[in-house]
């Protein structure tokens, strides 16, 4: 799996993601998140391993995405984002991404565009978390050139 679809499946599923509450303000979700890998789906061949460790300060979100490739392959992207529904712009390798998050109810919304040599692609995403905070759900589309591929991915809290 390459860096950027690897940023593609955990970015959003770690950057924003609110408990139901009557607040729209995010939670603080500082801690490591590790995927289920049996229990989601992925749009080809799923990593060995996908774990975010997220320093949460307000609005601002670090988010250190650790991935282990099948072969073994171990890569780790550094990217910061704005949880106040800002634009930020991430560059994972030559290609810069730009993404809005935004709370919705108990839900967040997230977008994200780029462009790469072979297409370009938005990421449309839709991510909750469970009632007691322990298990992060993200539902995503993500749309290119040859149409669009759904993903489900489903983490859990360290």
């Amino acid at each position: 799996m390459s860096k950027l679809l690897a940023f593609l499946v955990l970015t959003s599923s770690f950057a924003l993601a609110a408990p139901p509450s009557d607040s729209l303000k995010s939670p603080n979700m500082t801690g490591t998140w590790k995927t289920n890998i049996d229990k989601s789906t992925f749009p080809g061949t799923p990593p060995a391993e996908l774990t975010a460790v997220i320093k949460h300060d307000a609005d601002k979100l670090h988010m250190t995405q650790i991935t282990v490739e099948p072969d073994g392959n171990r890569n780790s992207v550094e990217l910061e984002f704005d949880t106040s529904g800002k634009p930020t712009v991430n560059k994972v390798g030559e290609t810069e991404l730009r993404t809005t998050m935004k709370v919705d109810g108990d839900v967040v919304r997230e977008e994200t565009d780029f462009t790469t040599p072979e297409s370009n692609f938005k990421r449309k995403s839709t991510i909750s978390v469970s009632p007691d905070g322990k298990t992060l759900t993200l539902d995503a589309v993500i749309i290119g050139n040859a149409g669009e591929n759904k993903m489900k991915i489903v983490m859990e809290k360290q």
